[in-house]
C-alpha cells in the first residue's frame, strides 16, 4: 500500500505534517487557491506561529509538494494571504497572482496598443506567453495589475492564469502544456466516484454570442443558437458580421457534443492541471471513450487520503 508523503514549506520553515490541505485550481478564475489545516500543538523552536512576533506573515512564501512514498510533485506555489487563529490551525495562500493585486497603474495609450506592450508595461519582471493582437486603445486609472487582467477577460474574453511561474493571457489552454500522453481515468478502476453524465449532441442547448473588436474598439455582435439556451462569449478582432455568423455556428457544433458532463474523483497520481486533456475509459460501452478538457481541479490531501476532483470541460 502506498503511503502519502508531503512537504510543506512557508518562509523559511518546511515540515512534513498536515492535517488537510485543500487547492482549487481552474482557467475560469485568475487565482489558484490553497488551505491548509495545520494541528494546533504544531510548534518551531518554542516560538509564536501568529501575530505580531510570530513566524509566519502574510506574504510569506508557500510551496507545496504532494505524493505517495516520498515522491512528491510541486501542486502548488504561492504566498500566504491571512492565518485563522484557532485550534487546528488554517493558513490561507494565493498563488503568484497575489502580488498582481497591489500597485495601482495609471497610464493612457492613446493609439493602438498589443496585447503583450500592454502586460510588458505592466509587470515587466515577468515571462509572459500571450497571442500577437492588437487591443485598440485603453487607459488605466488606479488599478491593478490584477485589475486590468480582469478588465481584459471582461472586454475580451481572454483568460489569465500561472504555470511554473510564466504568466499566460489569451487562452483558456495551450496545447503545449498539455502532457504527452494524457492521463488516463477508468470507470470502475481509477475513478472512485463521480456525477458524470452522458449527454447526447442533439439534447444540448447552447446560444453563442460572438463579438468582433475593430482597431477604433468598436465593437459588432452577433447570437445564434437557441435563445433559451446555455450562453457562450467569444471574443474575436476585426471579424466581418458575416465571418462572426459562421464562427459561432462552428463554436455550437464544437460544444454540441456526445459525451461526458460533470467531474468525478481519482486519486493524486496521476497529477492533473487546468487545461490538460485527460481520457475517460468506459470498458463495458467503449463508444463512451474519449478526451476531454480538464476546466477545473480540486485536490484534496490528509486524512481522508489524495484525491482529485476533476471537472470535464469539451470533448477533444
Amino acid at each position: 500500500m502506498k503511503r502519502l508523503s508531503c512537504l510543506i514549506q512557508i518562509g523559511n520553515y518546511e515540515f512534513k505534517n498536515v492535517v488537510e490541505v485543500k487547492i482549487e485550481s481552474t482557467f475560469e478564475q485568475l487565482t489558484d487557491t490553497a488551505q491548509l489545516t495545520l494541528p494546533r500543538k504544531l510548534q518551531f523552536q518554542d516560538k509564536a506561529i501568529t501575530g505580531d512576533s510570530g513566524i509566519f506573515k502574510p506574504g510569506d512564501a508557500v510551496k507545496i509538494y504532494l505524493g505517495y512514498d516520498f515522491k512528491n510533485e510541486l501542486i502548488f506555489s504561492g504566498y500566504l494571504t491571512d492565518i485563522k487563529p484557532g485550534t487546528p490551525l488554517v493558513f490561507r495562500c494565493e498563488d503568484e497572482m497575489y502580488q498582481l493585486k497591489r500597485g495601482a497603474l495609471n497610464k493612457s495609450f492613446r493609439t493602438s496598443i498589443k496585447l503583450r506592450e500592454l502586460l510588458s508595461f505592466m509587470l515587466p519582471n515577468y515571462k509572459i506567453h500571450c497571442p500577437d493582437v492588437t487591443i485598440g486603445t485603453i487607459r488605466l486609472e488606479k488599478e491593478t495589475p490584477a485589475q486590468v487582467l480582469n478588465r481584459l477577460n471582461k472586454d475580451f474574453s481572454f483568460r489569465s492564469w500561472f504555470r511554473d511561474g510564466t504568466l499566460y493571457v489569451g487562452l483558456a489552454w495551450w496545447p503545449e502544456l498539455q502532457q504527452t500522453p494524457p492521463p488516463r481515468f477508468t470507470f470502475n478502476w481509477d475513478i472512485i466516484s463521480h456525477d458524470l453524465l452522458y449527454q447526447q449532441a442533439e439534447n444540448v442547448r447552447l446560444k453563442v454570442r460572438a463579438i468582433s473588436i475593430g482597431d477604433d474598439n468598436k465593437k459588432t455582435e452577433v447570437e445564434v443558437g437557441d435563445p433559451e439556451g446555455e450562453l457562450r462569449t467569444l471574443t474575436y478582432y476585426n471579424v466581418p458580421k458575416k465571418d462572426l455568423v459562421e464562427f459561432a455556428k462552428l463554436e455550437i457544433e464544437r460544444m454540441r457534443f456526445t459525451g461526458f458532463r460533470g467531474k468525478f474523483i481519482s486519486f493524486g497520481s496521476p497529477v492533473v492541471r487546468h487545461g490538460d486533456r485527460v481520457e475517460i475509459v468506459d470498458r463495458t460501452i467503449s463508444d463512451r471513450n474519449g478526451l476531454y478538457i480538464a476546466k477545473r481541479v480540486e485536490t484534496t490531501f490528509g486524512l481522508h487520503g489524495y484525491r482529485q476532483s476533476i471537472e470535464l470541460g469539451p470533448k477533444v
